[in-house]
């Protein structure tokens, strides 16, 4: 038997959150770059590899949202895309990590949560194993929600997500463009 799928959720009302952006500017330079997944190949789960991006991606996955090859709408994901047509989610309901060798800015996400309203995350921007960031944020399922994090000099940003419920979250990314602070 092979692995479990990454989409589904281990409880019968499993959650997802999708990360519907991803403004990150090195915080050496002053322009913005947007991650918006749409040159990765979505039509299955693939994990989004290391380097992507000049980041280390751990527990996050790529979703084709707009052809949806997996038939999953209705649901969070086809109002998680910004720009066609793939979202990032965390796997197995598990946190999911970004990270970087050298320090970076994280300005702004579009987050949405899949199946339920009101899912909690979590957003931890660390540098050098320090938090220096901690905010929790609550997404809906039906619409995508413009988060200005702001997270100056960090070299990780964690995404941890909680429910009221025992369930499994779980999270996707998509692209917005925004002025770096830096």
């Amino acid at each position: 038997m092979g692995a479990p799928h990454p989409r589904r959720g281990f409880h019968v009302n499993a959650f997802k959150s999708l990360f519907a952006g991803l403004v990150i500017a090195a915080a050496a330079s002053a322009v913005a770059d947007t991650i918006n997944f749409d040159d990765l190949n979505g039509s299955g789960d693939q994990t989004i590899q290391n380097g992507y991006a000049g980041l280390n991606w751990d527990n996050v996955y790529i979703y084709d949202a707009t052809n949806d090859p997996a038939h999953l709408n209705p649901s969070g994901y086809q109002f998680s895309v910004i720009s066609p047509n793939n979202v990032a989610f965390n796997g197995f309901g598990n946190s999911a990590t970004v990270s970087s060798d050298t320090v970076f800015n994280l300005n702004s996400a579009y987050l949405t949560a899949v199946w339920r309203d009101n899912l909690q995350v979590e957003v931890i921007g660390s540098l050098l194993g320090a938090p220096i960031y901690d905010n929790t944020y609550s997404l809906s399922a039906t619409e995508a929600t413009l988060i200005n994090f702001n997270y100056l000099g960090i070299d990780a940003c964690r995404l941890v997500f909680s429910l009221r419920e025992a369930s499994t979250p779980d999270i996707t990314l998509m692209g917005h463009r925004l002025p770096s602070t830096t």
